[in-house]
């Protein structure tokens, strides 16, 4: 328990810095790993925060930036696989949230054409609601090698206040393992920052058997985060084309 305590306080003391770093060194994305954050993948006029959403083009854009500046997309399994091989050098690891239909009917081809690898997190009373991927073209991204399906609790809620935290995090998992006839051992936090996710939601995430899991706290996989397996750092889209479009 004193480890997670640790990992929890050294994240929120340097968040802050974090985000400065981020901002204030934009080279840091060439120099670290980064793990990217969508959610909507669209041309559509969608009634969303901008950053959940990226355009076709934003989306083809960073994905061709990645490549023309040498910097592989690798998948989260195999990041943490080999995490001190990858504490030097850039590369990135692709992440989406909820999942939205286009993520499936958009993101996905373009992902499979380009051979990438990417993770979605499920909501899993997301599944077959409007705007929201269905459970047979769920069942066909499971089938596809690129694609490493995680967690993002049952209802999407502010895991810090939830009176069910547990329910949240092993209903979904159950869920998703009981479709997939496969393991589900990565986790993204529901809005990500501290304001949402506790000591004690780290804490329980930990204890309930996942991997891994994602925050929305804006750093890079640097020297100082990259081994808070259990509240990674990510950057959303629009963030991440910001800065880049400074660096080409």
């Amino acid at each position: 328990m004193h480890k997670i305590y640790y990992y929890y306080y050294r994240i929120l003391s340097l968040s802050l810095y974090h985000f400065y770093h981020f901002w204030e060194n934009k080279q840091s994305i060439l120099k670290n790993g980064v793990i990217l954050m969508f959610h909507h993948i669209t041309d559509e006029d969608v009634d969303i925060s901008p950053s959940c959403k990226c355009t076709i083009s934003q989306f083809t854009s960073i994905l061709d930036w990645l490549e023309n500046k040498h910097i592989p997309i690798i998948s989260l399994d195999e990041y943490l696989a080999h995490t001190q091989r990858y504490k030097k050098g850039g590369f990135a690891i692709l992440t989406f949230d909820d999942i939205s239909e286009n993520v499936y009917e958009i993101a996905y081809p373009i992902l499979k054409k380009r051979k990438l690898p990417f993770t979605v997190y499920i909501a899993t009373n997301f599944l077959d609601k409007p705007g929201y991927i269905k459970k047979e073209q769920l069942l066909k991204l499971n089938q596809e090698s690129l694609c490493t399906i995680g967690s993002h609790s049952v209802t999407h809620c502010y895991l810090r206040h939830s009176k069910e935290l547990k329910k949240e995090l092993n209903e979904s998992k159950e869920i998703l393992e009981k479709l997939t006839g496969k393991k589900i051992s990565h986790f993204a936090y529901p809005y990500g920052t501290p304001f949402a996710v506790s000591l004690k939601t780290i804490y329980t995430v930990w204890k309930s058997s996942y991997c891994s899991a994602v925050s929305a706290i804006p750093s890079t996989l640097n020297k100082l985060t990259a081994n808070m397996k259990f509240y990674l750092p990510r950057i959303d889209n629009a963030e991440f084309l910001k800065n880049i479009t400074k660096l080409q």
